[in-house]
């Protein structure tokens, strides 16, 4: 640090330098996906790193090697995916909507802002319709006089709109439900698509939510029901990712445990 900010004033004209705003977080995004390339490893090799900016720059060609797309369609084209079509048979698991799921779940507001500003912030990228994109972030770096929250703020953290705090507490409600029953969860991940399963179900919940029309369509063309649709999805990714490393933490945590109590025994 004290040789950036030594060259800094040596080669540019600055009368301080504020130490605090440096920040790596494009530096460990990066190095995240070389990581999760490399098979979700904390430490890569060097052949890893390079093996991984291959796949990087393969995907950023595939991504734009469609020629039968303009522009704003091919802008667009990561909204209109088969998660759209709703064909998964989620018949088994609509007794849910008729219970009082969304009254019993007790929303963390701090966490819920977090999180429901989180994702929206990566998929605004994908809009190019400003009136869109205020359908999913409100602004950015206000405080909300919530300890949580305020303490992330740094260079200043999404306030996701009003719509998207509803989406999180439908799709909190229902996982908690879902969890909290030990036969829903085993059906649940019974199936491949559970994924799938938790998201139609989400938005089929926010079908008779009186705070979201999901029947509106913007001036530019894109329905409202595709953008919350999008963003439904990405909850859940995040919903059953956290689910899931819970649980592998508790498996391992066991398995220290027995390994212990067996040193403990043969010592």
């Amino acid at each position: 640090m004290i040789k950036i900010v030594d060259y800094s004033f040596e080669h540019f004209p600055v009368e301080y330098v504020l130490c605090g705003k440096f920040q790596t977080d494009n530096l460990e995004k990066r190095f995240g996906r070389y990581r999760y390339l490399s098979g979700c490893n904390y430490h890569i090799s060097i052949n890893e790193i390079l093996e991984s900016e291959k796949k990087i720059r393969l995907q950023n060609v595939l991504k734009t090697c469609n020629t039968e797309f303009d522009l704003k369609e091919l802008r667009n084209s990561s909204l209109t995916s088969e998660q759209d079509t709703f064909s998964v048979d989620i018949s088994d698991f609509l007794f849910i909507l008729e219970t009082d799921y969304l009254i019993s779940y007790d929303v963390d507001e701090a966490v819920k802002i977090y999180i429901c500003g989180c994702g929206p912030f990566s998929h605004k990228k994908k809009i190019s319709c400003t009136k869109c994109q205020e359908k999913l972030i409100k602004s950015k770096g206000v405080m909300l006089e919530l300890d949580y929250f305020d303490y992330l703020q740094r260079a200043g953290l999404c306030i996701p709109a009003d719509e998207i705090g509803y989406i999180y507490h439908h799709a909190c409600a229902i996982f908690t439900y879902i969890i909290d029953h030990e036969n829903t969860l085993k059906m649940l991940f019974a199936r491949l698509d559970h994924k799938t399963i938790l998201g139609t179900l989400i938005v089929e919940s926010l079908e008779s939510d009186v705070f979201i029309d999901l029947k509106i369509i913007c001036e530019c063309g894109m329905p409202h029901k595709k953008i919350y649709t999008a963003t439904t999805f990405i909850i859940c990714n995040i919903l059953l990712n956290n689910f899931t490393k819970n649980k592998n933490n508790l498996c391992h945590k066991e398995k220290s445990d027995k390994k212990r109590k067996l040193l403990t025994l043969t010592s």
